[in-house]
């Protein structure tokens, strides 16, 4: 596919479809593609969850991963009721009678591209109808089917199938380093996570690029957003760095990208003090050492956010003017635009602040291209 889209963009475009939808009483169904890792699942929970809040009516997550059921898991058990044969619906599968399921929902078929034989034929009325032998998926309910890529060798059994394909919209999605950074400051990831992929955006996901798919088959670990969160939760431990690269090289990031994460993070002991920067001091920092400033603004922005590091004098306000200022004009106005966009991704009632509200007035312009 040539026309991928970030994450973002297609929960944004996915939502924009699916209210003009609802206006028009149409229904379709969607089939995304992308990296292993990339965080497909986590897109679709978010999706249902802005549907909710945008349409005022409470959206449901069922799902079922292919790759882990076989045909009949699907269409269900055969029964004999009054001489005639039907299907007993699967549990999985969004039921209006069961108590407490919402009338609107997203059903989600993962590892859709892992599917073989029968299972490929039972999908297929599923995908394009949302029917299985005498079930119907509910009205106000919508499929996405989501897989991996062959070239990604993760088991994909994918062929091409002239009756499948066109029975869904077929969508290509990759992982943004931006929307990553952003992502893991409102999820609370560690923020030396968030610091290091500014400066190494590239290391986002190194599957694509980095590592060729006969050594992807011999691998145990590879940088993708899914490991990244894991690596976040390792920071937690505190262990010495080389009992941390230990485990980050051999089962989640790989060796090389957990060399450079590790040293890395030896930057923390250059980094000037948070409560004097909070309280108005401006301690310099080399020209020279972008890492550096990408994780000392990181940081501020997890400590400022959480309101950390404050004196007992010293007020949320006076401590957020002081750190926009000096990121701004101390480590430079991409950084202070940076800055302030992942602190308030994190808590975005920082946006109801004169603070905010004056310094994106004055830089529009930081706002439009730091993206």
């Amino acid at each position: 596919m040539k026309n991928l889209k970030t994450l973002s963009t297609y929960a944004s475009e996915f939502i924009t479809r699916t209210l003009v939808n609802i206006e028009r009483g149409v229904r379709h169904t969607d089939r995304i593609h992308g990296p292993s890792g990339i965080g497909k699942t986590a897109i679709i929970k978010q999706i249902v969850e802005r549907l909710t809040e945008i349409t005022g009516n409470e959206w449901g997550f069922a799902t079922i991963n292919v790759a882990n059921h076989g045909a009949w898991d699907l269409i269900g058990v055969p029964n004999i009721v009054e001489g005639k044969t039907t299907f007993a619906a699967p549990e999985f599968l969004p039921d209006l009678s069961k108590p407490g399921t919402p009338a609107f929902g997203i059903f989600f078929v993962d590892e859709i591209d892992k599917a073989e034989g029968d299972m490929v034929n039972a999908m297929m009325p599923l995908i394009n109808e949302g029917k299985l032998g005498s079930y119907t998926i509910p009205e106000g309910w919508l499929i996405i089917g989501a897989g991996n890529r062959l070239a990604d060798s993760a088991g994909s059994r994918v062929v091409p199938n002239v009756a499948n394909a066109r029975r869904a919209i077929d969508v290509g999605i990759y992982a943004c380093p931006d929307e990553l950074v952003e992502y893991a400051a409102k999820s609370d990831w560690h923020p030396m996570v968030s610091a290091f992929l500014k400066f190494q955006p590239q290391l986002v996901h190194e599957f694509p690029n980095g590592i060729e798919s006969k050594k992807a088959k011999t691998i145990t670990g590879f940088a993708c957003p899914a490991t990244w969160e894991i690596t976040s939760d390792f920071l937690h431990y505190d262990f010495k760095p080389e009992v941390l690269q230990g485990y980050l090289a051999d089962g989640v990031l790989s060796e090389g990208v957990a060399i450079q994460f590790c040293n890395f993070l030896k930057v923390v002991n250059q980094i000037p003090n948070f409560g004097s920067i909070f309280r108005g001091e401006r301690p310099e920092v080399a020209a020279n050492k972008p890492d550096i400033k990408w994780a000392l603004i990181s940081n501020l922005a997890y400590k400022v956010s959480a309101n950390l590091h404050f004196s007992d004098t010293q007020t949320l306000d006076d401590a957020w003017s002081n750190a926009v200022s000096y990121c701004h004009e101390v480590l430079g106005p991409e950084f202070g635009a940076t800055f302030v966009r992942l602190a308030t991704a994190k808590n975005p009632e920082l946006m109801e602040t004169a603070v905010y509200r004056d310094y994106k007035d004055n830089n529009q312009d930081l706002f439009l291209t730091n993206r």
